[in-house]
């Protein structure tokens, strides 16, 4: 099945006047898709990292202090505000357009996507 990046929504983005976003999302989409199938797909891709996040989270528990655990708590908490603030951000041009809810899914999982790499370095750093 054919894969191709979504260049052609930025090319888009261009020649309508609307401002690129400031990274492309990192999934590539089979080329039929329309753009309800993409927004439906770009939020799949989201959950499968969100469930990803939350295993690496429980794993990560068990091997911090109550004092480090608390902070990483305060920490995670403050992360899903930023984590959302970020999409809505990302999506804001097209608000109210068919494109942004696959944006907003998009940077959902980009951005938790980095949040996964710091957890796996955490429980590396953590484990005895």
């Amino acid at each position: 099945m054919k894969k191709k990046v979504l260049t052609c929504l930025f090319l888009f983005a261009i020649g309508a006047g609307q401002p690129a976003l400031s990274q492309p999302p990192s999934t590539t989409y089979p080329a039929e898709m329309n753009q309800q199938e993409m927004n439906r797909f770009a939020h799949e891709e989201f959950e499968k990292s969100d469930a990803e996040l939350n295993r690496l989270w429980n794993r990560l528990q068990p091997l911090l202090t109550p004092d480090v655990k608390e902070k990483l708590v305060d920490s995670q908490r403050l992360w899903i505000k930023w984590r959302d603030a970020e999409a809505t951000a990302q999506s804001q041009a097209y608000a109210g357009g068919t494109l942004a809810p696959f944006l907003y899914s998009s940077s959902l999982k980009d951005t938790t996507d980095q949040r996964i790499k710091q957890l796996q370095e955490w429980i590396q750093a953590n484990s005895h």
